[in-house]
């Protein structure tokens, strides 16, 4: 056994440094380091160049140069030590592949949580329509995505789902046409997931579009895309009807213990909500690191509840409870961040979405700008901690003169009061609604000072 841990070592050293010799030389030979250096047109055009000839070695062969590049990457196991050298800017590589570590860290577990969550929930419904059109369908796309180039999805998924996105911010509303697209789309998949005899799936697929061309319509019309939240009531709807969608996957609504058992996980969670909330709101609590605590404490509540509800189906009733309550959890947490939303698309110019660089845009800047505020009730989980008054209510959408509106902008850069309504004109309105419109923006300018 000795023999062959120590003869898999040697091979994977031989390999790891034929393969980097190999990719170094490639590097090396791929284009002319010089090349930008040889058209300025600057006196110190000589001192640059001999400057970059010394930093990155090129006076010396290929060869030689990887020597001394492995002798520093050699020294990267003792900490402190490691030395991979500079870059044609002088930049120091370590501190360069430091940072993209923390990227492609960051990344792959996000890729990994995902690809979780989707593959789970998939293949367990795909298992419970096995042979339907649901499951050959998500079979088919499955070796559609394995088979694609990753690099080429990327670039479509920054196009679509970042810069266009950010495009769509500006003014996020949902067209009559994208809502009947959404809605057909809808429809086939609960369809095809509910699944039963044609008259079931028919119906199913009628109520499913028509629910879901009614949502985004009203959503429009209210603004929801411009202000997010998903608000106590919906939490608390969309957790009971997790649970039941859980038990029904999980066990079948026949098995009422473990029916019961995700309810009570769903009402236990739903109750929280009014406790967490403004614990994550408070900067001294709000991280990561304590929702993962509170994570954790929502698996033990779940399994406490299958264990003393479950009966004899006591393991299908933690499992199915523990599924409730990651899902409970993710909606209250989703609501903070989403609630963040307005807020942090301020700091950033309305760009919510990174299209640049491995971070945020302005991250600093904005950090800063948050830190001169005056204290206000803060909600920190989208990456800039978003502010909004606590004393400020709601501002129903109403015509608002266009100078109280350039007194209301210059008070929301110093309060960072959400202004919900803009000028519309005068067209169409008498002198008593403009001097109501009046009163009522100077009383909430004058509570937001």
């Amino acid at each position: 056994m000795a023999v062959f841990v120590v003869r898999r070592l040697f091979v994977s050293l031989l390999t790891l440094f034929v393969s980097s010799f190999l990719v170094y030389v490639l590097v090396a030979f791929s284009g002319d380091p010089l090349a930008d250096l040889r058209t300025d047109t600057s006196t110190a055009r000589e001192a640059k160049i001999a400057h970059r000839i010394e930093v990155m070695h090129l006076d010396q062969p290929v060869p030689q140069r990887f020597v001394g590049w492995l002798g520093g990457a050699a020294k990267c196991v003792v900490p402190g030590r490691c030395d991979l050298g500079q870059n044609r800017v002088d930049q120091d590589v370590t501190a360069l592949l430091s940072q993209a570590v923390g990227v492609t860290l960051r990344l792959v577990l996000a890729a990994i949580l995902l690809a979780i969550v989707l593959g789970v929930s998939v293949g367990l419904i795909s298992s419970l329509r096995q042979y339907s059109g649901f499951d050959y369908t998500i079979t088919f796309l499955a070796f559609l995505f394995f088979s694609l180039p990753v690099f080429w999805v990327a670039v479509l998924l920054k196009q679509y789902l970042a810069i266009d996105v950010n495009n769509w911010y500006e003014d996020p509303r949902v067209g009559p046409i994208t809502a009947v697209v959404l809605a057909v789309l809808s429809a086939l998949t609960w369809g095809a997931i509910i699944g039963g005899s044609s008259r079931r799936r028919w119906i199913v697929r009628g109520v499913a579009g028509v629910a879901t061309f009614g949502m985004l319509s009203y959503l429009s019309s209210v603004n929801w895309f411009r202000f997010p939240a998903l608000g106590p009531g919906l939490i608390t709807v969309l957790s009971f009807g997790a649970a039941v969608g859980i038990a029904f996957l999980v066990a079948g609504l026949g098995r009422r213990s473990v029916l019961y058992s995700c309810l009570a996980t769903a009402a236990v969670g739903c109750a929280a909500q009014f406790v967490v909330t403004p614990w994550l709101q408070d900067p001294k609590w709000a991280s990561w690191l304590n929702v993962l605590l509170l994570l954790v404490v929502a698996l033990l509540v779940a399994t406490a509840a299958g264990y003393l509800i479950g009966g004899l189906d006591r393991d299908q009733a933690i499992r199915a409870s523990m599924m409730t309550a990651v899902v409970t959890g993710a909606l209250i947490v989703t609501d903070l961040v989403l609630r963040s939303v307005p807020g942090y698309a301020d700091l950033v110019n309305g760009r919510i979405f990174a299209t640049i660089g491995d971070s945020t845009p302005n991250l600093v800047r904005c950090a800063n700008q948050v830190r001169e505020l005056p204290p206000t009730r803060r909600l920190p989980l989208a990456g800039v901690v978003a502010t909004r008054p606590a004393v400020l209510p709601r501002v129903r959408r109403r015509w608002v003169p266009a100078r109280v509106v350039a007194r209301a902008r210059t008070a929301r850069t110093a309060a960072r009061v959400p202004l919900r309504a803009g000028a519309r004109g005068r067209r169409g309105r008498g002198a008593a609604s403009v001097a109501r419109a009046r009163r009522q923006d100077a009383a909430t300018l004058a509570r937001a000072r």
